[in-house]
């Protein structure tokens, strides 16, 4: 026998419960994305070893929280799409440590960063709340030869303390005006450190 209007209906109602309950589990999840707004590709040695050069990336996230539920982020991690094939990077831990916290660009014009301690995303200890964004600096290294390759694409992977990864990817025609990186941040930045 063939299920009636009321029937179809009572189910469909009893359906929509569930339907909410799911609706509101799933949308209660921190969900993190972001953006790159800015590389700075350099070279520098490696801590441990000094005769060993590698290739730098100074690099500043924007991220958002797209849920209510707020979360930290504990670790980051870095790759480069170059030559059609994706390349991790190393993250830099403790880089803020370093006395010489000045860089320069290849024309040897000098990048300053004042209270690089405070301005590293990690270090700040703010969680990644719906509608307050997180921002701020790290650093990634890689092999000598990828120093000023032609970098396409930036991806992220945001590790939360759940060990849930958000990934995003930054197109490098995406990256943010370096004037606006330099308003945020009160630094002076030649335009030549960045690379596109």
């Amino acid at each position: 026998m063939p299920p009636t209007w009321l029937q179809i209906i009572a189910t469909a109602f009893a359906l929509s419960g569930w339907a909410k309950v799911i609706f509101d589990h799933i949308s209660a999840r921190p969900k993190i994305r972001g953006r790159v707004f800015c590389v700075m590709n350099g070279r520098t040695t490696h801590p441990q070893y000094p005769l060993v050069q590698l290739s730098s990336y100074m690099t500043y996230l924007y991220l958002y929280n797209m849920r209510h539920n707020s979360i930290h982020i504990l670790d980051y991690e870095m790759e480069l799409f170059i030559d059609r094939k994706w390349i991790p990077l190393s993250r830099y831990y403790g880089f803020h440590n370093l006395t010489n916290t000045e860089f320069s660009t290849e024309a040897g014009e000098s990048i300053k960063f004042t209270d690089l301690k405070d301005r590293i995303i990690n270090k700040k200890g703010l969680p990644a709340q719906y509608g307050i964004p997180v921002t701020g600096w790290l650093m990634f290294g890689g092999p000598i030869e990828l120093f000023g390759k032609n970098t396409i694409k930036y991806r992220i992977t945001c590790i939360d303390a759940y060990n849930k990864k958000h990934v995003f990817i930054t197109n490098k025609y995406n990256l943010a005006n370096i004037n606006l990186v330099m308003e945020m941040e009160d630094l002076h930045v030649p335009e030549s450190a960045f690379r596109n």
